[in-house]
Protein backbone atom coordinates (compact mmCIF):
# COMPACT_ATOMS: atom_id res chain seq x y z
CA UNK A 1 0.00 0.00 0.00
CA UNK A 2 1.54 2.93 -0.80
CA UNK A 3 1.22 6.06 1.19
CA UNK A 4 0.55 9.63 -0.12
CA UNK A 5 3.22 12.14 0.23
CA UNK A 6 2.23 14.92 2.70
CA UNK A 7 2.82 18.22 1.79
CA UNK A 8 4.06 21.05 4.58
CA UNK A 9 1.23 23.54 5.69
CA UNK A 10 1.56 26.29 3.95
CA UNK A 11 -0.08 28.96 1.57
CA UNK A 12 0.83 29.93 -1.63
CA UNK A 13 -2.18 32.68 -2.15
CA UNK A 14 -1.37 34.46 1.10
CA UNK A 15 2.40 34.30 -0.34
CA UNK A 16 1.51 35.77 -3.35
CA UNK A 17 -0.82 38.17 -2.24
CA UNK A 18 2.11 39.75 0.46
CA UNK A 19 4.29 40.25 -2.56
CA UNK A 20 2.32 41.49 -5.03
CA UNK A 21 1.09 43.99 -2.11
CA UNK A 22 4.56 45.33 -1.50
CA UNK A 23 5.04 45.69 -4.91
CA UNK A 24 1.99 48.07 -5.43
CA UNK A 25 2.29 49.50 -2.29
CA UNK A 26 5.42 51.28 -0.62
CA UNK A 27 3.82 51.91 2.93
CA UNK A 28 3.11 47.49 2.91
CA UNK A 29 7.16 46.56 2.99
CA UNK A 30 7.58 48.09 7.14
CA UNK A 31 4.15 46.07 7.97
CA UNK A 32 5.37 42.65 6.62
CA UNK A 33 8.63 42.90 7.91
CA UNK A 34 7.42 43.58 11.25
CA UNK A 35 6.04 40.06 10.74
CA UNK A 36 8.43 38.08 7.98
CA UNK A 37 11.99 36.76 7.41
CA UNK A 38 12.80 35.34 4.01
CA UNK A 39 13.02 32.16 5.44
CA UNK A 40 9.09 32.24 6.03
CA UNK A 41 7.82 31.41 2.94
CA UNK A 42 7.46 28.13 1.71
CA UNK A 43 7.99 28.78 -2.63
CA UNK A 44 11.99 29.11 -3.43
CA UNK A 45 10.58 31.66 -5.62
CA UNK A 46 9.08 33.90 -3.49
CA UNK A 47 11.61 33.80 -0.67
CA UNK A 48 13.85 34.77 -3.69
CA UNK A 49 12.02 37.65 -4.43
CA UNK A 50 11.51 39.03 -0.41
CA UNK A 51 15.37 38.95 -0.42
CA UNK A 52 15.27 41.10 -3.23
CA UNK A 53 12.84 43.39 -1.70
CA UNK A 54 14.82 43.38 1.45
CA UNK A 55 18.02 44.11 -0.38
CA UNK A 56 16.33 46.98 -2.29
CA UNK A 57 14.76 48.49 1.20
CA UNK A 58 18.65 48.36 2.78
CA UNK A 59 20.01 50.34 -0.30
CA UNK A 60 17.26 53.19 0.24
CA UNK A 61 15.42 52.11 -2.79
CA UNK A 62 11.70 51.82 -3.18
CA UNK A 63 10.45 48.18 -4.36
CA UNK A 64 8.48 47.97 -6.84
CA UNK A 65 7.66 45.72 -10.00
CA UNK A 66 10.73 47.90 -12.08
CA UNK A 67 13.38 47.92 -9.33
CA UNK A 68 12.86 44.47 -8.56
CA UNK A 69 12.55 43.13 -11.79
CA UNK A 70 16.10 44.75 -12.40
CA UNK A 71 17.43 43.55 -9.57
CA UNK A 72 16.52 39.56 -10.13
CA UNK A 73 17.84 40.30 -14.11
CA UNK A 74 21.17 41.71 -12.43
CA UNK A 75 21.62 38.54 -9.91
CA UNK A 76 20.44 36.03 -12.60
CA UNK A 77 17.97 35.17 -10.78
CA UNK A 78 14.84 36.56 -12.85
CA UNK A 79 14.57 32.75 -14.61
CA UNK A 80 14.56 31.22 -11.53
CA UNK A 81 11.45 33.01 -10.19
CA UNK A 82 9.40 32.31 -13.38
CA UNK A 83 10.27 35.27 -15.07
CA UNK A 84 8.82 39.09 -15.66
CA UNK A 85 5.49 37.18 -16.15
CA UNK A 86 5.45 35.82 -13.40
CA UNK A 87 6.03 38.97 -11.10
CA UNK A 88 3.48 40.85 -13.09
CA UNK A 89 1.18 38.52 -11.91
CA UNK A 90 1.76 38.94 -8.42
CA UNK A 91 0.81 42.86 -8.94
CA UNK A 92 -2.38 41.91 -11.12
CA UNK A 93 -3.90 39.70 -8.59
CA UNK A 94 -3.96 42.19 -5.72
CA UNK A 95 -7.35 43.58 -5.42
CA UNK A 96 -6.67 45.87 -2.24
CA UNK A 97 -3.37 46.16 0.27
CA UNK A 98 -5.18 46.63 3.40
CA UNK A 99 -5.15 43.06 4.26
CA UNK A 100 -1.03 42.45 3.71
CA UNK A 101 -0.79 42.30 7.77
CA UNK A 102 -3.55 39.29 7.85
CA UNK A 103 -1.79 37.41 4.86
CA UNK A 104 1.59 38.13 6.09
CA UNK A 105 0.22 36.56 9.74
CA UNK A 106 -1.11 33.84 7.11
CA UNK A 107 2.38 32.93 5.85
CA UNK A 108 4.22 33.28 9.54
CA UNK A 109 1.47 30.49 10.90
CA UNK A 110 2.68 27.93 7.98
CA UNK A 111 6.29 28.78 8.78
CA UNK A 112 5.47 28.29 12.23
CA UNK A 113 3.68 24.85 11.71
CA UNK A 114 6.55 23.52 9.43
CA UNK A 115 8.85 24.37 11.92
CA UNK A 116 7.06 22.16 14.47
CA UNK A 117 7.10 19.56 11.99
CA UNK A 118 11.01 19.55 11.28
CA UNK A 119 11.66 19.92 14.92
CA UNK A 120 9.72 16.73 15.60
CA UNK A 121 11.42 14.58 12.68
CA UNK A 122 14.64 15.78 13.99
CA UNK A 123 13.86 14.65 17.38
CA UNK A 124 12.12 11.33 16.17
CA UNK A 125 15.92 10.44 14.00
CA UNK A 126 17.92 11.79 17.06
CA UNK A 127 15.54 9.53 19.83
CA UNK A 128 16.19 6.82 17.56
CA UNK A 129 19.61 6.48 17.28
CA UNK A 130 19.90 6.55 21.09
CA UNK A 131 23.21 8.27 20.77
CA UNK A 132 22.25 11.01 23.68
CA UNK A 133 21.19 10.49 27.35
CA UNK A 134 17.43 11.40 27.84
CA UNK A 135 17.82 14.75 29.93
CA UNK A 136 19.90 16.40 27.49
CA UNK A 137 17.25 15.19 24.70
CA UNK A 138 14.43 16.44 26.74
CA UNK A 139 16.10 19.49 27.18
CA UNK A 140 16.60 19.93 23.47
CA UNK A 141 13.20 19.56 22.43
CA UNK A 142 12.27 22.01 24.96
CA UNK A 143 14.55 24.60 24.04
CA UNK A 144 13.56 24.02 20.32
CA UNK A 145 9.62 23.94 21.47
CA UNK A 146 10.49 27.31 23.27
CA UNK A 147 12.45 28.66 20.28
CA UNK A 148 9.55 28.32 17.68
CA UNK A 149 7.06 29.87 20.10
CA UNK A 150 9.30 33.17 20.70
CA UNK A 151 9.79 33.57 16.50
CA UNK A 152 6.20 34.11 16.47
CA UNK A 153 6.01 36.96 19.42
CA UNK A 154 7.16 40.23 18.11
CA UNK A 155 6.74 42.86 20.18
CA UNK A 156 5.22 46.01 18.20
CA UNK A 157 5.91 49.26 19.36
CA UNK A 158 3.35 51.38 22.06
CA UNK A 159 2.42 54.42 22.53
CA UNK A 160 4.14 56.19 25.56
CA UNK A 161 0.85 56.75 27.38
CA UNK A 162 0.13 53.05 28.32
CA UNK A 163 3.82 53.06 30.09
CA UNK A 164 3.02 57.17 31.53
CA UNK A 165 -0.65 55.34 33.36
CA UNK A 166 0.90 52.26 34.64
CA UNK A 167 4.11 53.69 36.27
CA UNK A 168 1.82 56.78 37.70
CA UNK A 169 -1.22 54.06 39.07
CA UNK A 170 2.29 51.92 40.42
CA UNK A 171 3.39 55.41 42.47
CA UNK A 172 0.30 55.96 43.33
CA UNK A 173 -0.76 52.90 44.81
CA UNK A 174 2.62 52.63 46.45
CA UNK A 175 2.53 56.15 48.33
CA UNK A 176 3.44 56.20 51.97
CA UNK A 177 4.77 53.02 52.11
CA UNK A 178 8.13 51.37 51.40
CA UNK A 179 8.49 50.91 47.69
CA UNK A 180 9.95 47.25 47.20
CA UNK A 181 8.85 46.08 43.87
CA UNK A 182 10.28 42.73 43.91
CA UNK A 183 10.91 39.95 46.38
CA UNK A 184 11.80 41.13 49.85
CA UNK A 185 14.83 39.25 51.27
CA UNK A 186 14.74 40.22 54.66
CA UNK A 187 18.03 42.28 54.70
CA UNK A 188 16.58 45.88 54.96
CA UNK A 189 19.43 47.75 53.70
CA UNK A 190 19.53 45.42 50.27
CA UNK A 191 15.84 45.61 49.39
CA UNK A 192 15.94 49.50 49.74
CA UNK A 193 18.99 49.30 47.21
CA UNK A 194 17.48 46.51 44.86
CA UNK A 195 13.84 47.51 45.90
CA UNK A 196 13.97 43.55 45.92
CA UNK A 197 14.81 40.37 43.77
CA UNK A 198 13.21 41.27 40.47
CA UNK A 199 11.37 38.12 38.29
CA UNK A 200 14.12 37.29 35.28
CA UNK A 201 17.13 38.66 37.52
CA UNK A 202 20.19 36.09 37.70
CA UNK A 203 21.71 37.24 40.70
CA UNK A 204 25.70 35.80 42.04
CA UNK A 205 26.48 35.61 45.58
CA UNK A 206 30.52 35.70 45.54
CA UNK A 207 32.76 35.33 48.58
CA UNK A 208 35.84 33.31 49.50
CA UNK A 209 34.85 30.15 51.12
CA UNK A 210 33.20 29.77 54.88
CA UNK A 211 32.56 33.37 54.35
CA UNK A 212 28.35 32.47 54.78
CA UNK A 213 27.50 32.24 51.50
CA UNK A 214 24.79 29.33 52.25
CA UNK A 215 23.66 31.16 55.26
CA UNK A 216 22.55 33.87 53.43
CA UNK A 217 20.81 32.37 51.13
CA UNK A 218 18.60 30.27 53.61
CA UNK A 219 17.84 33.44 55.37
CA UNK A 220 16.66 34.89 52.21
CA UNK A 221 14.90 31.39 51.33
CA UNK A 222 13.22 31.38 54.66
CA UNK A 223 12.36 34.82 54.91
CA UNK A 224 10.41 34.45 51.51
CA UNK A 225 8.92 31.43 51.63
CA UNK A 226 7.55 31.75 55.46
CA UNK A 227 7.12 35.53 55.83
CA UNK A 228 5.30 36.01 52.31
CA UNK A 229 4.58 32.45 51.56
CA UNK A 230 6.48 32.85 48.22
CA UNK A 231 7.24 29.32 47.01
CA UNK A 232 11.22 28.26 46.92
CA UNK A 233 13.28 25.84 45.38
CA UNK A 234 16.71 24.94 46.17
CA UNK A 235 19.44 23.18 44.71
CA UNK A 236 21.77 21.92 47.11
CA UNK A 237 24.53 20.00 45.38
CA UNK A 238 27.21 20.18 48.21
CA UNK A 239 24.97 19.97 51.79
CA UNK A 240 22.64 17.10 51.90
CA UNK A 241 18.92 18.02 52.73
CA UNK A 242 18.78 17.15 55.58
CA UNK A 243 21.68 19.41 56.88
CA UNK A 244 20.17 22.37 54.87
CA UNK A 245 17.25 21.66 56.84
CA UNK A 246 19.15 21.71 60.15
CA UNK A 247 20.76 24.89 59.46
CA UNK A 248 17.16 26.61 58.47
CA UNK A 249 15.74 24.94 61.83
CA UNK A 250 18.54 26.63 63.88
CA UNK A 251 18.72 30.32 61.96
CA UNK A 252 14.80 29.97 62.74
CA UNK A 253 14.92 29.02 66.13
CA UNK A 254 17.46 31.23 67.10
CA UNK A 255 19.32 28.05 68.45
CA UNK A 256 23.50 27.24 68.08
CA UNK A 257 23.86 24.59 65.60
CA UNK A 258 26.61 23.01 67.15
CA UNK A 259 24.29 22.87 70.56
CA UNK A 260 21.39 20.99 68.37
CA UNK A 261 23.81 18.38 66.83
CA UNK A 262 24.89 17.25 70.21
CA UNK A 263 21.79 17.32 72.00
CA UNK A 264 22.80 20.38 74.22
CA UNK A 265 19.06 22.40 73.95
CA UNK A 266 17.74 24.64 76.76
CA UNK A 267 14.08 24.03 77.76
CA UNK A 268 13.66 27.91 75.89
CA UNK A 269 15.77 26.63 73.21
CA UNK A 270 12.95 23.21 72.66
CA UNK A 271 10.43 25.87 72.69
CA UNK A 272 11.81 28.27 70.21
CA UNK A 273 12.87 24.87 67.97
CA UNK A 274 9.44 23.49 67.97
CA UNK A 275 7.96 27.14 66.91
CA UNK A 276 10.20 26.90 64.18
CA UNK A 277 9.75 23.55 62.99
CA UNK A 278 5.65 24.26 62.88
CA UNK A 279 6.38 27.43 60.47
CA UNK A 280 9.17 25.44 58.41
CA UNK A 281 6.92 22.44 58.26
CA UNK A 282 4.13 24.79 56.27
CA UNK A 283 6.86 26.93 54.03
CA UNK A 284 6.70 26.20 50.49
CA UNK A 285 9.93 25.40 50.48
CA UNK A 286 11.27 22.35 47.99
CA UNK A 287 15.19 20.91 48.32
CA UNK A 288 16.62 18.94 45.73
CA UNK A 289 20.00 17.47 47.21
CA UNK A 290 21.38 15.32 44.08
CA UNK A 291 24.86 15.22 44.68
CA UNK A 292 25.78 15.55 40.57
CA UNK A 293 23.69 17.30 38.48
CA UNK A 294 24.33 18.91 34.76
CA UNK A 295 22.68 22.43 33.57
CA UNK A 296 20.44 20.23 31.77
CA UNK A 297 18.70 17.97 34.56
CA UNK A 298 18.65 21.08 36.42
CA UNK A 299 16.58 23.03 33.83
CA UNK A 300 14.44 20.26 33.61
CA UNK A 301 14.12 19.80 37.56
CA UNK A 302 12.91 23.61 37.92
CA UNK A 303 10.55 24.11 34.90
CA UNK A 304 8.63 20.77 36.32
CA UNK A 305 8.82 22.49 39.73
CA UNK A 306 7.78 26.31 38.28
CA UNK A 307 4.97 23.75 36.48
CA UNK A 308 4.00 22.04 39.80
CA UNK A 309 4.33 24.77 42.57
CA UNK A 310 4.72 28.13 40.66
CA UNK A 311 8.03 28.68 42.17
CA UNK A 312 9.00 32.92 42.68
CA UNK A 313 12.64 32.04 43.76
CA UNK A 314 15.35 29.40 42.61
CA UNK A 315 18.90 28.67 44.60
CA UNK A 316 21.26 26.54 42.90
CA UNK A 317 24.28 25.80 45.65
CA UNK A 318 26.49 26.35 44.29
CA UNK A 319 27.19 26.94 40.34
CA UNK A 320 30.68 25.85 40.18
CA UNK A 321 29.69 22.10 40.80
CA UNK A 322 27.23 22.12 38.26
CA UNK A 323 28.21 19.89 34.98
CA UNK A 324 27.99 20.74 31.45
CA UNK A 325 26.73 18.80 29.10
CA UNK A 326 28.49 15.81 28.58
CA UNK A 327 28.77 16.63 24.72
CA UNK A 328 30.55 20.07 25.48
CA UNK A 329 33.41 20.69 24.72
CA UNK A 330 34.73 23.92 26.62
CA UNK A 331 38.27 25.55 25.52
CA UNK A 332 38.16 25.88 29.76
CA UNK A 333 36.52 25.54 32.83
CA UNK A 334 36.00 29.13 32.84
CA UNK A 335 34.68 29.03 29.69
CA UNK A 336 31.97 26.29 30.54
CA UNK A 337 31.14 28.10 33.52
CA UNK A 338 30.37 30.97 31.79
CA UNK A 339 28.12 29.40 29.74
CA UNK A 340 26.49 27.31 32.31
CA UNK A 341 25.79 30.90 33.86
CA UNK A 342 24.42 32.27 30.80
CA UNK A 343 22.04 29.07 30.38
CA UNK A 344 21.15 30.00 33.93
CA UNK A 345 20.08 33.57 32.87
CA UNK A 346 18.03 32.42 30.28
CA UNK A 347 16.42 30.07 32.37
CA UNK A 348 15.81 32.51 34.98
CA UNK A 349 14.21 34.96 32.19
CA UNK A 350 11.97 31.76 30.91
CA UNK A 351 10.75 31.08 34.64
Amino acid sequence: MNETKRVPPHSLDAEESVLGSILLDPQALPKVMEILKEEHFYQPANQKIYHAVLDLFNSNITADLVTVTNWLKQNKMLDEVGGPDYLSNLVANVLTTANVEHHARVVLDKAIKRSVINTAMELLKTGFEDTQPASELVDYAQNAVFSIKERGLRKEAVHIRGYVTKIIEAAESMRGARMITGIETGYYDLDEKTSGFQKGDFIVVAGRPSMGKTAFALNIASYAAIRNSIPVGFFSLEMSGEALVQRLLCSEAKVNLRNLRRGMLSNEDWVNLTTAAGNLYKAPIYIDDSGTLSIFELKAKARRLKADYNLGLLFVDYLQLLEGPKTYKATSRQQEISDISRSLKALAKEL
